[in-house]
């Protein structure tokens, strides 16, 4: 019989992170949790040192202080004879992380919906594959292709894919670690105005009148945003955008630009 993985966990939400370390040490045929932590610095502090360095990470791609994907550039620079597999853990639509994971080198990407898909996820991993669920082009690397790099500085390089780029980045020429780990700074200002209507009750009329803005640009920027959120239903939309971390202290400034004319959106003014 094999030996259970030493797994390590990293969530920003200390409520998330119990409940994981809770369902994965009922399960001590397979795993055997080392730790647990909040912070990407605690786990990159914990994966040097041989004592408590897991055979498998699990990492949240939205942490306090540094975002999931310098946390695993971190980790693999700090480590880098020791490749420990690791996978993405995100609460937000795959896509918007998934092509950034790649590129630093982890091996999958998954939602925190299920923890029996998270557990197959880890073996498929563990045993040397990738895991992907999302349709998007993100091509994760398997522990062979990590082994088989000749430049490992490839790893702790940032790239952002175009398409991510086009589809998710804010208007803004900073690429900071705490705003790219800002789930909210995927979306345009005007997106971001719409949202907080729908979410205080508002109707897409008074959204347009509220913004000045034709009913035909609030039908479009909303189908828009459904496509961001991987969501179908304006609910299902307030719910996740709701549920998005607000701790940045600019997020407040952002939601409430309503420039039309400097907005990035195009705008369809009433006639």
């Amino acid at each position: 019989m094999e030996k259970p993985l030493r797994l390590g966990i990293v969530d920003n939400d200390e409520l998330t992170l119990n409940a994981l370390q809770t369902y994965f040490r009922n399960r001590p045929d397979e795993f055997t949790v080392m730790w647990g932590a909040t912070s990407g610095a605690a786990a990159v502090h914990l994966c040097a040192s041989t004592e408590s360095r897991p055979e498998i990470l699990l990492i949240d791609m939205s942490l306090s202080d540094m975002n999931g994907t310098t946390a695993a550039r971190k980790i693999h620079a700090t480590a880098p004879s020791a490749r420990i597999p690791m996978l993405a853990l995100t609460s937000f639509p795959l896509k918007i992380y998934a092509q950034d994971a790649a590129d630093a080198g982890m091996q999958g990407i998954i939602a925190k919906r299920s923890l029996a898909n998270i557990a197959t996820a880890l073996r498929v991993i563990a045993d040397g594959g990738t895991w992907n669920t999302d349709k998007s082009s993100a091509n994760f690397p398997s522990l062979r292709d990590l082994n088989g790099r000749s430049n490992a500085r490839q790893l702790n390089t940032t790239r952002v894919s175009e398409a991510s780029r086009e589809a998710f980045a804010p208007p803004s020429t900073s690429h900071n670690d705490h705003e790219v780990s800002q789930p909210w700074a995927h979306f345009t200002p005007r997106e971001a105005q719409l949202l907080n209507l729908y979410a205080h009750g508002h109707t897409s009329s008074f959204a347009a009148d509220q913004l000045g803005i034709s009913i035909n640009t609030v039908k479009k920027t909303t189908a828009r945003l459904f496509q961001k959120l991987g969501v179908s239903t304006r609910g299902e939309a307030i719910a996740v955008w709701l549920g998005m971390p607000r701790n940045h202290e600019n997020c407040q400034e952002y939601s409430n630009r309503v420039d039309a004319k400097n907005a990035p959106d195009t705008i369809d003014h009433p006639q």
